[in-house]
């Protein structure tokens, strides 16, 4: 396995390459910590992994601007086309000079839990770049405006697989904006799959903060085919 670092202002990325190479590159908006129990995907040749981090999670990933949902946070600054602007003109050809052999072309998935899950679904619904297929870990689905966003919306490029997950517990939240997370989500797969697109939920054990590597597990599992 190789492996590759690089920075793009405060956005960090660090790539795990497959040795034989492939052609299926996972990028996911997380941090490091989570990378050793995703190492085997590489070893076994199954696809590139490539973690980004440093965002500004409420600037970056938010794809309008709205209200703070918690108190110690901050306001959502609706900054999501700029960042992906970053991904798609920056980040991502530079990543994938050192991940696919000349010529290659990538079969690119996108994977986000919580603020980052959001971003990767509406992401989807604005181009072809990660056509291979997302995921939404405990995605931030509750977020204001978002459920008739999607309603409105056509996936104008194709999207082959769209996978969401939710935590049992989430919708216990006391916090009435985001305790609709789990019906939210639950509509949306129920949108995304009428409109003929491969799509799975699945409602995990546990809150939103539980069992991390293993829910990211089953949604590389999903998209890559495993």
């Amino acid at each position: 396995m190789k492996t590759y670092e690089a920075s793009f202002g405060s956005t960090e990325v660090y790539a795990m390459i497959p040795e034989g190479g492939s052609r299926k590159v996972v990028y996911l908006l997380e941090p490091l910590k989570n990378m050793p129990g995703l190492e085997d995907y590489v070893t076994d040749g199954k696809c590139n992994i490539v973690s980004v981090f440093g965002m500004d999670w409420e600037k970056d990933l938010t794809p309008w601007k709205a209200p703070k949902v918690l108190k110690r946070g901050g306001d959502f600054l609706g900054g999501a086309p700029e960042f992906l602007s970053l991904l798609e003109n920056s980040l991502i050809p530079e990543v994938e000079k050192e991940c696919l052999p000349e010529g290659t072309e990538a079969e690119r998935y996108l994977v986000g839990i919580s603020l980052a899950g959001l971003f990767a679904l509406w992401a989807s619904l604005q181009d072809s770049t990660f056509s291979g297929g997302i995921a939404s870990v405990s995605g931030s689905l509750w977020f204001d405006g978002f459920s008739d966003y999607l309603k409105g919306k056509d996936f104008p490029f194709p999207v082959e697989k769209v996978y969401l997950s939710v935590g049992e517990a989430e919708k216990n939240t006391r916090n009435p904006r985001m305790a609709v997370v789990e019906e939210r989500t639950r509509e949306a797969a129920s949108i995304i799959e009428g409109r003929g697109i491969r799509t799975k939920f699945e409602l995990n054990p546990g809150n939103h903060f539980s069992d991390t590597v293993p829910r990211l597990r089953k949604a590389v599992d999903f998209l890559i085919g495993q």
